[in-house]
């Protein structure tokens, strides 16, 4: 009965001159991120979905993909200034590994109200910020958790929303560079709250 919905897409990319994020080695600032081309690389990609509805009013869906990329010819400048061959490195800031699970449940509880629960899990498996693979610049694997509850009119003409993000206040790294005498890192975004409130004119 069109409950049950499954995607799925294999793929493979022979890349010339992929751009990748680099070095220069600059006689001024030393070695500056920039991007580059790499002249060859490839990838190898599986992504599968899964949607699911069960019985009126609850979405139930889970999606994950996996990515195998490597650098087959590309000779760059390292963080420390030195020129080195990357072949058979893999892409940086690419995980190997990501998947999504999301629930979200709707139900009246009137002829004119109803009420929004939505859960959503995000994971990404660990990467790294630079080419070659150094372990000062890795991305540790990381799992956020969203929350929402919501009410609303059934036809949409307003819904107010209570909304939680990263909810177990997890610690991950979105990039990792070296400005020059230390490494530094960007952080995602920890414990989050909120309300939204939609509106809908005629």
């Amino acid at each position: 009965d069109r409950d049950l919905q499954f995607n799925y897409a294999l793929y493979y990319y022979d890349y010339k001159d992929k751009q990748l994020l680099n070095r220069i080695m600059d006689p001024l600032f030393g070695p500056l991120p920039v991007l580059r081309n790499a002249p060859k690389s490839e990838v190898l990609g599986a992504e599968l979905e899964l949607q699911y509805s069960p019985f009126n009013g609850l979405f139930l869906s889970a999606s994950g993909a996996y990515l195998k990329t490597e650098v087959k010819k590309f000779v760059g400048i390292d963080e420390a200034g030195d020129e080195r061959n990357f072949a058979g490195n893999e892409f940086n800031f690419t995980p190997k590994w990501s998947y999504t699970l999301l629930a979200n449940y709707v139900f009246g509880i009137s002829d004119a109200l109803e009420v929004t629960l939505g859960a959503d899990y995000n994971y990404k498996g660990k990467t790294n910020s630079v080419l070659g693979g150094d372990p000062l610049f890795e991305h540790e694997a990381y799992g956020v958790t969203n929350l929402r509850a919501g009410l609303g009119r059934n036809d949409s003409a307003w819904s107010v929303t209570l909304w939680g993000r990263n909810v177990f206040g997890t610690f991950y790294t979105v990039s990792i560079f070296d400005p020059g005498d230390a490494v530094s890192r960007y952080t995602g975004m920890t414990r989050t709250y909120g309300i939204s409130l939609a509106l809908q004119f005629d």
